[in-house]
């Protein structure tokens, strides 16, 4: 009725017993059908699920972007060429601003200091190793270990870590030479200088120089380092992030690369 009074038409009129549509019904008929398919379309999860943003931004640290960058660049390839990867370094509050603005999609990284209130899934879980560069001897057992210099990887800026933390609950403690913010910058400094280093083991073959650093057994227990992604609730329903999510969790449980 409505429609029918804004459009000045009763665009179905009645013969006998049945109903015809009025000459502007039929005018209107082919474009109204397209706009509803356009809405059905982008309503689809089939369609929003093959559908992708002109880019996609991800705050996280070297050693993701060293071994899922490929990957999901990869996948990019063959889904959406024309889609931008654009990989950004987390900052201390886990990017929250952007997220929340819309100019991050997702961050990736461990569990240091992130904010309760953003959603989060696992992708991925390394146990720790120690690795010193090729040529320098490792050390061989506790003392040796916390008697030797070490590196600290510290994205976020700090000065401990959980090395430290393991240690104090033992009543001990390292020397920390040098702390750097990736892994891409701690192989110079090895190389130069007999430090020990302790990284996920998943990022040894991803950051480091193949054959430039030899890889030990820590001598205390440490729990794995895990990788979650993290998004804001804003776009926890939205399909097209939806999608992203599920592509980046497959990617991440791909085999490494040969």
């Amino acid at each position: 009725r409505r429609l029918r009074e804004q459009l000045g038409d009763p665009l179905l009129v009645r013969r006998g017993n049945r109903m015809l549509p009025t000459p502007l019904a039929e005018r209107l008929a082919s474009p109204v059908a397209e706009a509803v398919a356009s809405v059905g379309r982008v309503l689809s999860p089939a369609e929003s699920r093959a559908s992708w943003p002109a880019s996609i931004t991800i705050a996280t640290t070297d050693e993701v972007v060293a071994l899922l960058g490929p990957r999901l660049l990869a996948r990019l390839a063959a889904e959406a060429p024309a889609t931008k990867l654009v990989f950004l370094a987390i900052d201390a509050s886990y990017n929250r601003l952007g997220l929340a603005l819309g100019q991050v999609d997702l961050v990736i990284s461990e569990d240091w200091t992130a904010p309760g209130q953003l959603r989060r899934r696992r992708l991925l879980s390394s146990e720790f190793v120690g690795v010193v560069a090729k040529g320098h001897k490792p050390p061989r057992g506790l003392a040796a270990y916390t008697a030797a210099d070490h590196l600290l990887v510290a994205p976020l800026g700090g000065r401990r870590g959980l090395v430290d933390d393991a240690l104090a609950d033992e009543g001990r403690s390292r020397h920390v030479a040098a702390v750097v913010p990736t892994f891409a910058a701690a192989a110079p400094l090895m190389a130069a200088h007999p430090l020990v280093c302790t990284v996920p083991e998943l990022a040894v073959d991803v950051c480091f120089p193949r054959g430039g650093v030899q890889r030990f057994r820590l001598p205390l227990a440490l729990p794995p380092a895990r990788y979650d992604a993290f998004w804001h609730a804003r776009v926890h329903g939205d399909r097209a992030h939806q999608h992203l999510r599920r592509v980046l969790t497959e990617v991440a449980s791909e085999p490494p690369s040969a």
